[in-house]
């Protein structure tokens, strides 16, 4: 696209190039600014009727041969070529501008038309960047927000005021590893455990709770790659107080009844 002082200097030629009234230098000049400048090419548009109107609003008469003879030998250098009528001539003239013009449109339109295409492109692409951008940044937000959540969770039970801690002590299958609950009936149950090997493939640490006979699931735990767990847990129902507690390594599957070894055990309060 051209800019107002690149169209300054082009701004009185469209008139002048309707009715074919420039040279060859200035015609090719012209007709390039043609091709970036959409504000000449619809003023020639304009005027180009205007000029082809021109040559038929006066009647045809034939040239005087004096005259004839000059625009022969000026034309061709020839006098012995029969010169073509003035009138035919300049409405040759105007076809010609506007032949040019329709090539020059078309070349324009279709510049255009691959700017437009490429514009899309980019929009396109940018929109779907800005899409996973917006996707990422909404789970980054929620993750973020889980975890705050659950810090503010795990603080709330170590400062409540009914608060019960519970210490689990290790088997000889973990004899370095330890653990306790934090448990609140107000604001909820904090397991942590420290020094567990990693699980093997296939198998999950299981929390389980015994308020009598038949253990009732606390749910699988997440092991960190320090040994760690810590975990906000749900007490069975109607269980109110800290019962027998177990920590196993179980297959990765919904389990109802522990099967593997366990690793820490609590005894809860009588």
């Amino acid at each position: 696209m051209t800019t107002d002082l690149d169209h300054e200097e082009f701004d009185r030629l469209a008139s002048l190039y309707a009715v074919g009234a420039l040279n060859a230098s200035e015609r090719k000049l012209f007709e390039t600014h043609l091709e970036l400048c959409h504000t000449c090419v619809g003023e020639v548009l304009l005027l180009l009727p205007v000029a082809h109107g021109l040559t038929r609003a006066v009647p045809h008469h034939d040239a005087p041969a004096q005259l004839r003879a000059r625009v022969c030998k000026a034309d061709t250098d020839s006098p012995t070529k029969q010169a073509t009528p003035v009138k035919s001539a300049s409405s040759r003239i105007v076809f010609n501008s506007a032949a040019a013009v329709c090539l020059v449109v078309a070349g324009s339109l279709g510049w255009y038309a691959a700017q437009q295409h490429n514009m899309a492109r980019l929009l396109e692409e940018n929109l779907d960047a800005a899409n996973d951008r917006a996707v990422i940044a909404e789970i980054q937000a929620a993750v973020a927000l889980a975890a705050q959540q659950e810090a503010n969770q795990r603080t709330e039970i170590l400062t409540a005021q009914d608060l019960i801690m519970v210490g689990l002590s290790s088997y000889p299958v973990a004899p370095g590893s330890r653990g306790r609950v934090y448990w609140s009936n107000e604001q909820g149950i904090l397991l942590t455990a420290s020094g567990l090997p990693p699980a093997p493939v296939g198998r999950t640490y299981y929390l389980w709770f015994v308020p009598v006979a038949d253990p009732v699931s606390g749910g699988p735990l997440t092991l960190d790659n320090e040994g760690r767990i810590t975990a906000v847990v749900t007490a069975p129902v109607g269980v109110s107080v800290p019962v027998p507690m177990a920590v196993t390594l179980e297959p990765d599957n919904d389990i109802t009844a522990p099967s593997g070894e366990a690793y820490l055990f609590g005894r809860g309060i009588n």
